[in-house]
């Protein structure tokens, strides 16, 4: 990892949460917090279920819901045994998300209530801290039915070098020529679309680092339109599906300056 220059007191990092931004973040799900489980890897039922709050989950157990946190009102949530992703105990990965075999995913569901979808059809910033370990295909982080999503992998000779989003089925790719993902660390990346819809991708990792406010990965593109977010770990509720582990997605609606992109970076970096 390069030698960098922590350019801010370490307390503020320490001090700042998500919430501190002038608008609270509109989803925000964090490692090892909200985590809810109903069934062991054995098959076992849990009654009551198991939480990150109780601190009795153990490893492989089925994860049922991942419960937002701070104002965010929604909740990522998966009612089939099978597709559940699973909880994750060992040290390198502790309260992160298995999402084992390309197969897993959760879907937004309103605190309570029905099955929902944040749309975003102004400024954003969507950060996200995952471990992808295979990118033999696209792995998609966020998606929505609509064909909107996130990932990793654009067109072909582009799965490891690329992060693609779409907008109103326009795909927005951030391509580095010489730089390339790995997947034995943890990648922790940020889009940004400002007033002018100018779309950025800054990123941050043990081998891709630069300076504290992430690297810039990819030329910036200027595309207007709405994303939306329904699901967690897959595109089209069950395409190009995530394999590896997801810590913590955080998405405001509004675009964060230079200062606190950083203090986002260091909130979940934990390299």
């Amino acid at each position: 990892m390069l030698g960098l220059a922590i350019s801010i007191p370490s307390s503020n990092v320490f001090d700042w949460s998500p919430d501190d931004h002038e608008r609270p973040p509109t989803l925000w799900f964090r490692n090892n917090h909200g985590i809810i489980s109903s069934e062991g890897g054995d098959g076992v039922s849990y009654s009551p279920d198991r939480s990150s709050e109780l601190g009795n989950l153990s490893d492989e157990d089925k994860i049922k819901q991942w419960t937002g946190q701070g104002s965010t009102a929604l909740n990522f949530r998966q009612t089939t045994a099978a597709d559940m992703p699973r909880f994750e105990t060992d040290a390198a990965d502790f309260g992160s998300l298995a999402f084992p075999n390309a197969a897993k995913y959760m879907d937004l569901f309103e605190d309570g209530g029905s099955g929902s979808t944040a749309r975003f059809s102004a400024q954003f910033t969507i950060l996200v801290r995952c471990k992808v370990t295979d990118l033999s295909a696209a792995r998609t982080v966020l998606g929505d039915d609509d064909e909107e999503f996130i990932r990793f992998g654009g067109g072909s000779g582009q799965l490891t070098n690329t992060i693609r989003m779409k907008i109103n089925n326009n795909a927005v790719n951030f391509t580095n020529g010489s730089g390339n993902f790995r997947t034995d660390e943890y990648t922790n990346f940020i889009i940004t679309r400002d007033e002018s819809n100018l779309c950025k991708l800054f990123v941050y990792s043990s081998s891709i680092s630069s300076n504290e406010q992430g690297t810039e990965w990819g030329g910036e593109t200027t595309q207007a339109g709405e994303i939306s977010i329904s699901n967690l770990g897959s595109s089209d509720d069950d395409t190009n599906n995530f394999q590896g582990f997801i810590s913590d997605v955080i998405v405001w609606a509004s675009e964060l300056s230079n200062e606190e992109r950083e203090l986002a970076f260091n909130y979940v970096r934990k390299l």
